[in-house]
């Protein structure tokens, strides 16, 4: 069954909330009347995070993971820490998900929503980007393209790079742009080939 969980009306100041929630379905999280209609959700432990939907909030979550197939939904802001990407699909459609080291070697990384990596450990060895986000290697953060067997491809997604991208093809791997991407190196970024 779906399930919505709305905060009150009357939130003042910050409260902490120690809550054992089990859902099978979908999880809908609604800040409705905190501050300007916005709030903040921190889930400390491993949360598998597939069938939210985060509406005008700001999510962090540094210790869960996404499963295979996971599909992500809102207007809000979601932090995560290290992630790993090998088989099926991970869709984003919320607005923002910032991911602290994303290693991609299978799959595909798709949805509506912006993805920025930051950190120095992120990699991109097989596997597709798809969707209308922009793909953002964040000011400070390096991306290794190091395509092997397998071919890295960009399917409409926007790489836009304010920090590093290597580029390293292995056993003659290559990107693929299968339909026009556009790619954007901002002042202070650097795509080395």
């Amino acid at each position: 069954t779906a399930e919505t969980l709305t905060a009150g009306a009357a939130t003042v100041g910050t409260a902490s909330i120690k809550l054992a929630l089990s859902v099978t379905g979908a999880l809908t999280i609604n800040p409705a009347a905190i501050v300007g209609g916005n709030g903040s959700l921190t889930f400390n432990n491993n949360v598998a995070l597939a069938g939210f939907t985060f509406n005008g909030l700001t999510v962090n979550a540094p210790n869960s993971t996404f499963p295979v197939n996971a599909t992500i939904n809102g207007t809000g802001t979601l932090t995560v820490g290290a992630q790993t990407l090998n088989a099926g699909t991970l869709t984003l459609n919320i607005a923002l998900t910032k991911i602290t080291a994303l290693a991609i070697g299978g799959g595909t990384l798709t949805g509506t929503g912006d993805v920025f990596v930051e950190g120095t450990a992120n990699s991109f060895t097989s596997g597709a980007l798809n969707g209308t986000g922009q793909f953002k290697v964040d000011t400070g953060a390096v991306l290794a393209l190091s395509p092997g067997a397998s071919n890295v491809s960009f399917s409409g997604r926007a790489l836009n790079i304010a920090g590093t991208t290597n580029f390293n093809s292995v056993n003659n791997g290559s990107l693929g742009f299968p339909v026009a991407t556009v790619i954007t190196v901002q002042g202070g970024g650097l795509f080395d080939f």
